[in-house]
């Protein structure tokens, strides 16, 4: 997405993002995500054996099996008005959140290299898998916001 800096209303709050990777929904933005994980699907095989006495038993052949790995994870600050739970909309416990997703939406992914190139693609068919924090004493105290969603099919629409 294009650079919607400044926001309005940003968290106040000594830290800073310096990188375009936005968390939109409905056309509002409610976060920055610190790192974005696209799952890349992977396919397991099953070896097929020569087997008579004769033979050595060598494998003779690979049969694919099913693809895995549609799944992409995202961590955000939480320092943005709205919990990571709660920007997806509704109000309601993350518990609640995932418990009630009766129905996928599509998530969005847009990447705009500094030579100019751009990369659009769209997560089909999205359920949210699991939302978890990380809390810590050290360093910044930033709370970190980990997500997990799973889809049906990921395509390039520019």
């Amino acid at each position: 997405m294009p650079q919607s800096w400044p926001v309005k209303n940003p968290p106040q709050t000594p830290h800073v993002t310096s990188h375009g990777i936005q968390i939109k929904v409905r056309g509002k933005v409610v976060g920055s995500i610190t790192n974005l994980k696209p799952g890349i699907p992977n396919r397991a095989f099953t070896q097929i054996y020569e087997l008579n006495p004769l033979s050595s038993g060598h494998i003779i052949d690979q049969v694919p099996g099913n693809l895995t790995g549609f799944e992409v994870t995202c961590q955000r600050a939480d320092i943005w008005n709205e919990p990571f739970e709660l920007a997806f909309g509704g109000d309601m416990s993350i518990y609640e959140a995932i418990g009630n997703q009766n129905v996928p939406f599509e998530l969005y992914e847009y990447l705009w290299f500094p030579n100019g190139y751009k990369r659009i693609s769209v997560y089909r068919q999205t359920w949210i898998r699991s939302v978890s924090r990380t809390y810590d004493t050290g360093r910044d105290r930033v709370v970190l916001v980990d997500g997990s969603f799973v889809y049906v099919r990921k395509d390039r629409i520019a």
